[in-house]
């Protein structure tokens, strides 16, 4: 979660590749989209590859030259095009969170379903204040006061998107080993075990435990995110050096991967057994 230099935002990324495709499908060449829109070819390519902001009357001339009447479609690439500039709370935290991880909680905001697996850790959308506290500093030993106070808040407002009025649906899928190994005292660890066996209960949320006896066979943790039209779905796989955002087949794989460990899992009562009793070990 440390904060690095700004990148190119996905949200950017995503206007850019759809402006190229519109673009390359009219087969209408960049010298000729440049001299309609009044830019040099160099700053239409970086418009096209979202390293350039683009402003919602360059949309609607790339629409005209292009030929697009049909309102829908018009309406898709102007609100993403409005999406690249939105601001939401995470934008408080520029400076104290990773650019990544800015772009993750914008998408975050804007699924309507998140399925997930997690071979390690409690899901960040699942923790207590206390778990979180703990798991910093086991990842970063001695962080500032401040930069500690910052991570816990990032994490615990991005759990709103699971209680707003129109709430995300989020499936989760924990290996046994990690409601096993909390860290912190028992009472962190208490704390942790009867917040899952409680939000499991909700209708929007579903805990699923993979059992220690499965091999599943996945190298890490997961997810995968359904957004609202017109945005792609799109998955993170974490890894040692921070989350990797992919999209198109590589998504698709992970669903498949997902769907194989939902058939080997345990129901949502059974899971919710086992949550208590590792509790009641404590």
């Amino acid at each position: 979660m440390l904060a690095t230099e700004r990148q190119v935002s996905i949200r950017a990324v995503w206007l850019g590749q759809e402006l190229r495709k519109l673009r390359e499908s009219k087969k209408i060449s960049m010298r000729e989209a440049a001299g309609y829109l009044g830019k040099v070819q160099p700053s239409l390519s970086r418009m096209e590859t979202g390293q350039y902001p683009v402003r919602e009357d360059e949309v609607i001339a790339y629409l005209d030259i292009c030929g697009v009447k049909d309102p829908h479609k018009r309406t898709d690439l102007l609100t993403m095009c409005r999406g690249v500039g939105q601001r939401g709370w995470w934008d408080g935290y520029d400076g104290d969170v990773a650019g990544t991880l800015m772009d993750r909680l914008w998408i975050e905001a804007r699924a309507t379903e998140i399925k997930g697996c997690d071979l390690t850790y409690v899901p960040g959308l699942l923790q207590t204040p206390e778990y979180t506290t703990e798991l910093i500093r086991v990842v970063n030993p001695k962080p500032s006061d401040h930069a500690l106070t910052r991570w816990v808040e990032v994490r615990m407002t991005r759990q709103h998107i699971l209680t707003r009025h129109h709430p995300t649906l989020f499936h989760c899928l924990i290996d046994e080993p990690v409601i096993r190994r909390l860290p912190g005292n028992a009472e962190v660890r208490r704390g942790q075990l009867d917040y899952l066996a409680e939000v499991g209960l909700r209708q929007n949320i579903e805990i699923r435990i993979i059992p220690d006896s499965v091999c599943h066979g996945v190298n890490g943790p997961f997810e995968v995110m359904t957004l609202a039209a017109p945005y792609p779905r799109v998955g993170y796989v974490a890894t040692s050096a921070g989350d990797i955002c992919v999209e198109g087949e590589a998504v698709e794989q992970l669903s498949r991967s997902y769907d194989r460990l939902l058939r080997v899992s345990l129901e949502p009562e059974a899971s919710r057994e086992l949550i208590i009793s590792e509790r009641n070990k404590l």
